[in-house]
């Protein structure tokens, strides 16, 4: 997985890739808000990725 810091020109990725066989993706992260938030964007894109509950 390839996180990226979210820039002032909109774009956001939000993909992901199969690879021989191999699952790539490219997330967004917004780090101008406080760490709580942060915290949340992250569980989320792991719950995402995996599949399970944090």
């Amino acid at each position: 997985m390839l996180l990226y810091a979210k820039t002032n020109n909109g774009a956001k990725l939000d993909n992901t890739y199969t690879i021989c066989g191999n699952t790539i993706s490219a997330k967004t992260l917004d780090l101008n808000c406080d760490f709580k938030e942060i915290k949340n964007q992250l569980n989320g894109i792991a719950k995402d990725f995996l599949g399970v509950s944090l």
